[in-house]
């Protein structure tokens, strides 16, 4: 997005749209023009254009930028691989259940057997 023609102040960007597969921006962006940095954090930052800037003319080392370029990157979205699950796991636990209720139900019959074959031993 390009923006020409802006009078000094401060500016908020909010996105409300994005591309499909990207996330919006979760905060604002907060933009004051001009620019004010050093002529250090200008070379820095890389994205100016110092024939259009002004020193500052009390010599405080500041330089005012009026074109400026403001990259955004916006974060591809997450999204979770298929695993080939069809929304049907709660027959998993009905599954498990049942296996379960067999195997308590095995102990509780092996269990009696035992008492059973031990009686008759006494006899």
């Amino acid at each position: 997005m390009f923006f020409d023609n802006l009078d000094q102040g401060t500016y908020q960007i909010t996105e409300l749209k994005t591309k499909d597969g990207n996330a919006l921006l979760k905060e604002p962006i907060i933009v004051t023009l001009p620019m004010t940095m050093t002529a250090d954090e200008a070379n820095e930052y890389g994205n100016v254009d110092f024939s259009s800037a002004k020193e500052d003319k009390n010599y405080s080392g500041k330089w005012y930028f009026y074109e400026c370029l403001y990259e955004i990157t916006n974060n591809a979205t997450f999204k979770m691989p298929m695993t080939g699950d069809d929304g049907k796991w709660k027959y998993g636990f009905i599954g498990f259940g049942i296996i379960m209720a067999t195997g308590v139900c095995f102990a509780v019959c092996n269990t009696k057997n035992k008492k059973t074959k031990k009686q008759k031993h006494k006899k």
